[in-house]
């Protein structure tokens, strides 16, 4: 289930929940299975200006809770497109972190900022998901 982001003026509030559950294959590693659970990330996204995203959040992935941390800055290249720097992290229970960084390209027909292209073409709620997701195989290769 995915609950688009509540909106009010300079904050945004976004959240998907579900359930999980599985077997991934980690190739040379063998596979691994993973229980059936409830899972959430939230997080509560700040633009002190246009073209500045400033989060901080929770995850609730693979039986693990996690800070979530993050910030994008969007520079306008014209002609519908924008690059935009990024890093966003999380700390879980026990001490994982995980850090990512690097360079987006927002392409479309028209120049938006940074917090309209959020709010109207690309939710980014997944980026937590990925990060919980490596965190998650970094632990399950790191027990074996």
């Amino acid at each position: 289930m995915f609950l688009p982001g509540l909106l009010r003026a300079r904050f945004t509030i976004e959240g998907i929940a579900g359930a999980q559950g599985g077997k991934a294959d980690l190739g040379a590693l063998g596979d691994v299975n993973f229980d059936t659970r409830f899972f959430d990330v939230a997080q509560l996204a700040y633009y002190p200006i246009d073209d500045l995203k400033i989060s901080i959040g929770h995850s609730y992935l693979f039986g693990t809770n996690s800070l979530l941390l993050g910030a994008e800055q969007g520079l306008p290249t014209g002609h519908g497109t924008m690059a935009a720097l990024f890093v966003d992290g999380g700390v879980a229970e026990g001490g994982d972190a995980t850090v990512l960084g690097g360079l987006r390209l927002y392409i479309g027909q028209h120049d938006k900022t940074l917090i309209r292209r959020h709010r109207e073409d690309d939710p980014p709620i997944a980026s937590p998901v990925l990060w919980a997701v490596i965190a998650w195989v970094r632990r399950e290769i790191h027990d074996r």
